[in-house]
This record gives C-alpha cells, sequence and structure tokens, in this order.
C-alpha cells in the first residue's frame, strides 16, 4: 500500500522548481495528482479496515480528520465501493487513476436501484479504461451513462428514473447563517424553470434602476451574475418578473450530420444540456417560439442582413447569438464546459480597435476565459471551422478546437 506513494515522493523529491520551465512545472503537478491517488487508496484501505474493527468508525474519522458526520459516510461508502473493484483500486494505489474516481464511480453506484448493481459491478474493465484515459467529467459522464445502460437494460426508461429522482431540500448554514436552497428536477420540469430564470434575470439586469436598488453589488463579474440570479430567484418564487416564458428552441440542422442521433434526427437544442423526451419534446415544439438553422462547416446559412451588423451595433443582436448558439454548445476555450447561454461574446478584433459585429468576428467565451484573454493581452485567430489560435504578445501560441456539436452537451432525444 505504501511502496507507490514513496516511489511518487522520491520523484516528486527530484524536481527543481527554481527551473521554472512550464513543462517540468506541469510534471511537478502530474506527480502530486499521483500522490493524492496513492494516498486516497491508502486512506480508503484504512477507513475499510477500521470499519471491520470499530462499530463506532464513523465517529473514529470524525475525530481523526476533523471532519463531519456526512464526511465520515462518505469515507465509508467510498471504501466499501473500491472494495469492490480490485483491478481499479490497485490502479489507484499506484497513482494510475486519479483521486477523485472513488467518488464519482460511488455517486453513479447510489443512483441505482440495489437490485441492480451487481450488473453495474461486472463492468469493472470499462470504469478502469476510462478513468486511465479521461478526465473527470468524462469518466463521470461514462459511468453515468452505464448506469444508465444497466437500468435500460433492465427495462426501466431513463424519464421514469429522472422523475423518481426529483428532489429538494432547504436548510440554514451554520457559519452564515443564510438561507440554502438545493434543487435536482427532471429535464421536462427543469427547461421550463432554467428559461424562466434567465428570463426573469435578463429583465433585471437591462433595468439599471432595479440592479442598483438592490445594494451593493459583488466585484467580481461571476459572483455579481450569482448574487443577481439570486435576486430573479426570489422574484420568481414571490409571483413576480416577467408573464409566463414562451421557450424557445433552436433546431440545428447539420449538413455533415454530426449533430445527428442514431435515428437521424437534428439535435434540439433548448438552450442547456437537458436531454428531453419524445413526449416532453412534441409539448414543447407546440407552445415554442422556433428557428430553424442550417449549419455546413461550423457556418450558419443566413443573410448577410442577419449574420452581419458591422458597426452599427456594440453587441451582437438576438438573430445574431441565435446563429452562434447553433454553433457552439459552450464557451470557445479548450475543455471549457460553460454553456453558451452563460457565456460573453467576445470580438476577435475588439470593437474599439475598429472590431465588426460581423458573425466572422464573434466567439462566444465564459467570463474567466474572457478576462483571461485580455489579462494576457492574447488575441484570437479562426481557422477551419472555426478553429482558433490564441496568439500571446511573446509569440507563443495555443489551439483551440473547432466547436462540435456531437458530445455529451447537445440536448439531443434519447432513444
Amino acid at each position: 500500500m505504501i511502496e507507490p506513494l514513496i516511489q511518487v515522493v522520491h520523484d516528486l523529491a527530484g524536481f527543481d522548481l527554481a527551473e521554472a520551465d512550464p513543462r517540468r512545472l506541469t510534471e511537478v503537478v502530474s506527480a502530486i495528482a499521483r500522490a493524492e491517488a496513492c494516498l486516497t487508496a491508502a486512506r480508503l484501505h484504512v477507513v475499510g479496515r477500521l470499519a471491520e474493527v470499530s462499530p463506532t468508525v464513523q465517529f473514529d474519522l470524525v475525530a481523526a480528520e476533523q471532519a463531519d458526520l456526512p464526511a465520515g459516510a462518505r469515507a465509508m461508502e467510498h471504501a466499501e465501493v473500491m472494495a469492490r473493484y480490485p483491478a481499479l483500486s490497485a490502479a489507484l494505489a499506484a497513482g494510475r487513476v486519479m483521486g477523485w474516481v472513488p467518488a464519482e464511480l460511488a455517486a453513479a453506484r447510489r443512483s441505482l436501484p440495489a437490485a441492480l448493481r451487481p450488473a453495474f459491478d461486472q463492468l469493472e474493465a470499462e470504469f478502469l479504461m476510462c478513468a486511465s484515459l479521461s478526465s473527470r467529467r468524462a469518466f463521470a459522464d461514462t459511468v453515468r451513462h452505464l448506469a444508465d445502460e444497466v437500468l435500460r437494460q433492465a427495462g426501466v426508461t431513463r424519464r421514469e428514473r429522472q422523475r423518481r429522482a426529483l428532489r429538494c431540500r432547504t436548510w440554514t448554514a451554520r457559519d452564515s447563517g443564510m438561507f440554502r436552497l438545493s434543487a435536482q428536477l427532471d429535464p421536462d420540469r427543469g427547461v421550463v424553470v432554467a428559461q424562466r430564470l434567465d428570463e426573469v434575470l435578463r429583465t433585471l439586469m437591462a433595468d439599471p434602476a432595479a440592479v442598483a436598488g438592490l445594494g451593493d453589488l459583488p466585484d467580481d463579474p461571476s459572483e455579481r451574475t450569482l448574487f443577481l440570479r439570486a435576486h430573479a430567484l426570489f422574484t420568481l418564487l414571490t409571483g413576480g418578473g416577467p408573464g409566463v416564458a414562451v421557450p424557445e428552441v433552436v433546431v440545428v440542422v447539420d449538413a455533415r450530420g454530426e449533430s445527428r442521433d442514431s435515428a437521424g434526427r437534428p439535435s434540439i437544442d433548448t438552450g442547456s444540456d437537458l436531454v428531453l423526451h419524445h413526449d416532453t419534446l412534441a409539448e414543447l415544439l407546440g407552445r415554442a417560439v422556433i428557428h430553424i438553422v442550417e449549419v455546413d462547416e461550423n457556418q450558419p446559412l443566413a443573410p448577410d442582413s442577419v449574420a452581419n451588423r458591422g458597426r452599427a451595433l456594440r453587441h451582437p443582436s438576438a438573430a445574431q447569438r441565435r446563429l452562434l448558439r447553433a454553433i457552439y454548445p459552450c464557451c470557445a476555450a479548450r475543455g471549457c464546459h460553460v454553456p453558451f447561454r452563460n457565456c460573453d461574446i467576445h470580438h476577435i478584433r475588439e470593437w474599439r480597435h475598429g472590431g465588426l459585429t460581423n458573425l466572422a468576428d464573434l466567439v462566444p467565451l465564459c467570463r474567466f476565459h474572457h478576462r483571461w484573454l485580455h489579462a494576457h493581452g492574447a488575441r484570437l485567430e479562426l481557422g477551419h471551422r472555426r478553429a482558433c489560435i490564441v496568439h500571446f504578445p511573446d509569440g507563443r501560441t495555443l489551439d483551440w478546437p473547432a466547436p462540435s456539436r456531437a458530445g455529451p452537451f447537445i440536448a439531443t432525444v434519447p432513444p
């Protein structure tokens, strides 16, 4: 149990941080991640052994780690789950998979009825392969997909599972005394709530007097948005805000077919990554404002008067945002999954330097990457199919891949 950790610590001791070479520093970060994985495996092994010899293991963990009872319960669950997967546990102990594997695997397994968990446990080889090659998000998506497949083979539909999983809880935070609320809704209800909340938020942000009346706003742009979203939620729950929202649906017809599902149907973009059932979709389309956007090679086919506004508009029009949304499911930055609806629209050539509000000059960036780009004085160059090259003032470059509507972020209709 301890030998792999000793080896990782030995590797860390050989690094000279004074070199300040990006490649070497990245290797240090990787070694630290492997050390954390080794420690996680050692901790879970000890927790499992403690559970065998102590009837008060949860309280023992609270005292040992200065944690709370839920944290102790999670540690016990993770230890119990990993004990079922010897090959995966060995890989964790050797630092070949990361320390977040137990948490994601336990969450997926917990979502299944007890009678179906043995079928899920038989998929260890797939867990191990995915954990060795994937990011945390990709691994979580994969194990959830495998759990859904176990349910599907047992005759339980995804929609049935989602509707049974509705939850809402409220509590008071001990440290701040703040009222806290957490809710989990099935996609049928979630898409309505998400669009309604976004509408109230947009209405609030468009009224400077209303925003000023809320008092001191947070300085950080991301925190400010969360602050305003909380006020929008309160407005919504207390019956205020605009009238009942009409949902907006964007049907993306991709000439290359990458956005189509296995049955050849185009993806249905509700402005979020919620996956809707056929019945819900039929009901939604019956009362929605429908916009059809045809896309070829990541280029929307739209009249010039719609796609390009030149210097007539500083901010993109609603129609231009709709066209961009047909291309980008999320932020244009590599590996960033912030959904399009939460992104700023960035001018590749800055507006103040003569930039144009034309589709070929616009990309969506989340607030973090938008600030990051300006803070580093970097500029973007659009390439084939809207792949991006980031140019830094010192000559370094960074490649961002072309946006794709294929993948886990698109609300394609499940079979």
